[in-house]
């Protein structure tokens, strides 16, 4: 991967956006997902259940949303990194892809949620 500093900075303002709050709702995805599959979620009723689910594919469909309109932007999203495209090479048809570093809070997840709505151990 190539490293491009400060590129954040040339980057329309509005996909800037796009970037924060995408990383916001994948936070608020997983909080919500770990709490509907928690023993304590017995404690609501059905109707509050149901609604959190509910609650729950909408903001995994508005995420994917989200992800297809960085896409269109150049803005690719990989396990919770975003990589700009800025070139690819013609003879191999390899994107060649730089990390995009915003502001704000990074995610911190044991689990990342993929555009496709895979997840994933990060690791930790």
């Amino acid at each position: 991967m190539v490293q491009l500093e400060n590129n954040i900075t040339t980057m329309k303002d509005f996909v800037k956006r796009m970037i924060t709050e995408h990383k916001e709702l994948v936070e608020r995805i997983q909080a919500l997902n770990d709490y509907v599959y928690k023993d304590i979620s017995e404690a609501d009723d059905r109707v509050e259940f149901a609604n959190k689910c509910v609650q729950l594919v909408a903001m995994r469909n508005y995420e994917a949303a989200l992800c297809d309109r960085l896409k269109n932007q150049g803005i690719v999203v990989d396990c919770g990194e975003y990589f700009e495209k800025v070139n690819t090479d013609k003879l191999t048809d390899k994107l060649i892809r730089v990390p995009v570093t915003c502001k704000g809070n990074d995610l911190d997840l044991d689990k990342k949620i993929d555009c496709d709505g895979s997840q994933h151990e990060t690791g930790k």
